[in-house]
């Protein structure tokens, strides 16, 4: 074939599929919403016509609702192609509807341990899921009472848990595990907060002791060591703040400073020990209990009980940029999954934040714009929300609603974006 037939069947091709994918334009409507996107209802001719610029993207400040642009855009950002549908995770041998777990990734299973039901604490096995299988399998019973508002991380080779008591490793040998107590913290934490560096556990959050408690703790798992650090600037512990590790540094920005302080970010090179301050100049305003994810070279900040736009943080160039506009709510989750911040849930006020009555589920991107993703099960708050590299995982969580379930095992999910 010369290199002109060539163009000339690639063409043809191309209009081929044009007209196949168009199909639907000219089809009779009679509402807005009435067409699949891309295509709108045109009231006057009322016929779908193309028009993906018709389609909303939703402000997470909005509620949920949708404008009068004709529907919600299903796409999983401003080019993506649309999610799939969620498809529930299986439940038997789930866990009961736990909220306020602990949870890591391992790189093919997400294992949750702890938690509360129905206000009380779970004891008992930490509970696996393999995504590949769509199966459930727990563990044997930890050695301890169990505990909500800790933390977990996966070193490789082993799950550590810290925060609300003493810290435990749980080894995976075989399919039941083993627990072993690890050295005390030198810091008791509440709503603790976990990196793994790759050779240290950094752990932080809020305590019930003085305010002179150091801000980090380091937990060497080869060594079985602890050590503390806190900045030379007296910067005390913080409350509901966020922490990520960039391969090289754990930054901390916000939270709700006890005893006073100053509430900028901060950057810890656990190798050479070193802080430095992040630059203030263009950072959007210091707040608790925002969402926050390492996007691959920023640190990207949303949400929070303080009604601010988002930020993005380049340490390679210690500078911010201001992303979106101002919102404000407490209480979701969030992690990067990929193309974007995966947001669920949360709470405005005393109000969850729904859409129809379900929990609301949103990417933004790295300019703060806001899409809105297939809403899933009850309003709730303190589930557990993991990106397997392909698809987030939803479990469980708590209804502040009076009168509404909170999601129950049957309720857990997966969203596969591609």
């Amino acid at each position: 074939m010369t290199r002109a037939s060539f163009g000339l069947a690639a063409l043809l091709l191309l209009a081929s599929c044009a007209k196949e994918w168009a199909a639907p334009g000219g089809r009779p409507c009679k509402e807005e919403g009435g067409c699949p996107y891309p295509f709108s209802c045109d009231m006057t001719s009322q016929a779908c016509r193309y028009c993906p610029e018709c389609f909303t993207v939703l402000s997470s400040s909005d509620g949920g609702t949708r404008s009068d642009g004709g529907g919600m855009r299903p796409d999983a950002g401003p080019d993506g192609p649309p999610p799939e549908a969620w498809r529930p995770m299986a439940s038997a041998g789930a866990p009961p509807p736990v909220a306020y777990a602990a949870s890591t990734w391992t790189g093919s299973e997400l294992i949750l341990v702890g938690g509360q039901v129905a206000g009380q604490d779970l004891p008992g096995a930490a509970y696996r899921y393999d995504p590949a299988r769509d199966a459930w399998s727990s563990t044997t019973a930890s050695p301890e009472a169990g505990r909500s508002f800790a933390a977990c991380v996966w070193t490789g080779r082993a799950l550590i848990l810290v925060g609300g008591g003493t810290p435990l490793e749980l080894t995976l040998p075989d399919a039941m595990g083993r627990w072993r107590p690890l050295p005390a913290e030198p810091t008791q934490r509440n709503g603790a907060l976990a990196v793994w560096t790759g050779s240290e556990v950094v752990v932080t959050g809020s305590s019930a002791a003085n305010e002179g408690e150091p801000l980090l703790d380091l937990y060497d798992p080869s060594l079985e060591t602890w050590r503390s650090s806190t900045p030379a600037t007296g910067s005390v512990r913080r409350d509901r703040a966020v922490m990520v590790w960039t391969g090289t540094e754990v930054l901390v920005w916000g939270g709700g400073i006890v005893g006073g302080g100053d509430e900028g970010g901060l950057r810890f090179d656990p190798a050479s020990g070193m802080w430095r301050a992040m630059t203030t100049a263009g950072a959007p305003p210091t707040r608790p209990d925002a969402v926050a994810a390492w996007t691959g070279d920023r640190l990207m900040i949303w949400a929070g009980d303080v009604e601010a736009p988002g930020g993005l943080y380049d340490p390679a160039t210690d500078t911010w940029a201001a992303i979106g506009t101002p919102v404000r709510f407490t209480g979701a989750r969030a992690v990067w999954a990929g193309r974007g911040l995966a947001v669920v849930g949360g709470t405005q006020g005393l109000r969850q934040r729904d859409v129809g009555g379900s929990v609301p589920v949103e990417l933004v991107d790295k300019l703060g714009t806001v899409v809105a993703l297939p809403a899933f099960g009850s309003p709730t708050e303190g589930h557990v929300l993991q990106w397997t590299g392909s698809e987030l995982l939803l479990f469980g969580g708590a209804s502040m609603m009076p009168g509404r379930p909170a999601m129950g095992a049957s309720l857990g999910g997966r969203l596969r974006i591609p």
